[in-house]
């Protein structure tokens, strides 16, 4: 269950980088945002509105933004739309045939509700 007040933070994984494709970390930064969208389309779709802080710590640059769920402010139903394309099964490593520890992550939902309990 999302709950409102939660906050959530995005954080890039260096770890995860593609030095030969993506030498600037480009792809890195667009499929964080693909995250970020579909969070904000997940809350909608629970009700929440979310207020966003792009890059909210100039000391920490791989905190690419921190999400606050709100219950105050009211969803937005267009991204609420939107939640039921989210496929909670598969992740790009998964879809590209990544390594097994990739395979079988938690969905979307769930990943939200450990994030909003502070896990």
């Amino acid at each position: 269950m999302l709950d409102r007040g939660a906050t959530v933070e995005l954080w890039a994984d260096r770890d995860r980088r593609l030095p030969i494709n993506d030498p600037g970390d480009r792809e890195l930064t667009l499929s964080c945002g693909c995250v970020l969208m579909n969070l904000r389309a997940a809350a909608a779709a629970a009700g929440l509105g979310t207020t966003i802080s792009a890059l909210p710590d100039p000391e920490r640059p791989d905190l690419l933004a921190r999400v606050v769920l709100r219950a105050d402010a009211g969803p937005d139903l267009a991204l609420a739309a939107l939640a039921s394309a989210i496929d909670p099964g598969r992740g790009s490593a998964a879809a590209a045939g990544g390594p097994a520890g990739d395979r079988g992550r938690p969905g979307l939902a769930a990943g939200l509700n450990c994030a909003s309990a502070g896990r």
